[in-house]
């Protein structure tokens, strides 16, 4: 595993386990960026390619077979 990832598992894992309120926007901020950009992406792909619309239908978005 390359120590980068490494690196962004171990800072994750001290946001988690030092709950508060400031490290859990810390998370928070990066996931509702994800989020937006998923979003975004679907509808620019749909509107560039709608026969993509069946493929985004059975297609989970970030975590195959979960989410």
């Amino acid at each position: 595993m390359p120590e980068r990832d490494l690196r962004v598992r171990a800072a994750s894992v001290g946001v988690v386990s030092h709950g508060s309120l400031v490290n859990a926007s810390i998370a928070a901020l990066p996931s509702m960026a994800v989020a937006v950009r998923i979003g975004t992406e679907e509808r620019l792909m749909i509107e560039r390619y709608p026969e993509n619309v069946a493929r985004a239908d059975r297609t989970k978005r970030v975590i195959p077979f979960v989410v």
